[in-house]
């Protein structure tokens, strides 16, 4: 600091001085303030955004745009996050969240809970499971810890969604025709509250349909209805851009996002078609000769696709799942192989019992079956259906 006289030419007195420091001490707890304010800040928005979805999967038939904002206001830094996981068959899951409150701590605890519901939603189990266990999870971490969430797992194959909300506001859909509107799941509460029920719905999400997830500092603003938010995010919606980024950038221009008071997380996802070279499905109810069928479809669909050189090992397995389908669950019901990042083959049948690995015996005639696909398959595994279960595994398939 630099004190100067310009009228006066008197020497500057005790006085002056002891108030010359006193300025200067405040003027270093300021600056020191502003310093540590501005490196809790950076560590907070560096830890949020390093727990954040760094590469969106890409997955045939949903075409995904996404954005996190950070609050542009004071040092209002959020639990807001997003996740796209990629599921066995194609699906997958959107999820969005919320933590309450403002920090490090929240930027911490959503990654925490980031972490476990991707865990979770990887066990092929239920929305209304998943925030179960996430509420759960919540709980573990502390008095006061809760956070809104939703979780939708969507089929592009069946075209369907399957979504679930904790305390979340309500996503939006549109259709194919253009019109927009709210889905609202049973609400449940906010994870950590502990006890409270979840229940999962269904909804179609065809061709050309479009779901919107997203957090309450897109559509909540001060001395505003909660309503009209609401209203507005489906109103533009509702108008169709020519690209999905276009019309995220549409959605954060509509509220002014950019100048938020809280964070923004956005999720779209648009409903695409799934090609024949991507997707082949074999229905097996009531064929007495499905074994043979299924391999002939299975040997000439991957044949078809380029991949020869798994056509053997996957003939196998999928007999091998067929087979163990018939012994314990009845008839199968659908064959289905799916060509993603992996190779996908599916068995659906009307059991609702997991298969299982059991040990067997040198002299034992079965047995054999899921240790053979678990030796030779990248990955195996069963969930749940309406229905029954579906039980799958993949192979990798080779780099051309």
């Amino acid at each position: 600091m630099e004190f100067a006289r310009m009228a006066n030419p008197e020497a500057f007195t005790a006085a002056d001085l002891a108030l010359g420091e006193e300025l200067a001490a405040r003027a270093a707890v300021c600056i020191d303030n502003a310093r540590l304010y501005r490196r809790e800040r950076d560590t907070a928005l560096t830890l949020q955004r390093s727990l954040l979805p760094q590469d969106v999967h890409h997955t045939p038939g949903l075409e995904i745009a996404h954005r996190y904002l950070p609050s542009t206001v004071g040092d209002e830094i959020g639990g807001d996050w997003f996740d796209v996981v990629p599921l066995t068959g194609g699906r997958v899951a959107l999820i969005v969240g919320d933590v309450m409150g403002h920090g490090i701590r929240a930027a911490a605890t959503m990654g925490q809970l980031r972490t476990v519901a991707r865990t979770l939603v990887t066990l092929d189990l239920d929305p209304a499971r998943v925030l179960r266990r996430l509420d759960e999870a919540t709980a573990q971490l502390g008095e006061g810890q809760f956070a809104t969430c939703v979780c939708a797992v969507f089929d592009p194959v069946d075209e369907e969604c399957i979504l679930a909300s904790a305390g979340h506001l309500p996503p939006v859909v549109s259709e194919h025709d253009g019109q927009a509107r709210l889905v609202q799941p049973p609400p449940g509460a906010p994870l950590g509250v502990g006890g409270v029920p979840f229940e999962s719905i269904r909804f179609p999400l065809r061709e050309d349909g479009l779901l919107v997830l997203y957090t309450d500092g897109l559509v909540e603003r001060r001395g505003q209805d909660l309503d009209e938010g609401l209203e507005l995010l489906r109103e533009t919606v509702t108008h169709r851009q020519n690209t999905l980024e276009r019309g995220c950038d549409v959605v954060l221009d509509a509220f002014g996002a950019t100048m938020g008071q809280d964070d923004v997380a956005v999720i779209m996802a648009h409903a695409g078609p799934v090609g024949e070279d991507r997707l082949a499905t074999l229905p097996l109810s009531g064929d007495p000769a499905l074994l043979r069928h299924a391999r002939e479809f299975t040997r000439r669909t991957l044949s078809g696709w380029g991949l020869a050189s798994l056509v053997e090992p996957v003939v196998l397995l999928t007999g091998e799942l067929l087979s163990n389908a018939l012994m314990h669950a009845g008839s199968p019901l659908q064959l289905r192989v799916f060509r993603g990042a992996l190779l996908t083959v599916e068995v659906s049948d009307a059991d609702s019992r997991e298969p299982r690995l059991r040990p067997s015996g040198p002299h034992d005639e079965g047995g054999r079956g899921m240790q053979l696909i678990n030796e030779l398959a990248h990955r195996w595994g069963s969930r749940a259906t309406r229905d029954g279960k579906v039980v799958w595994f993949e192979m990798e398939i080779p780099a051309r």
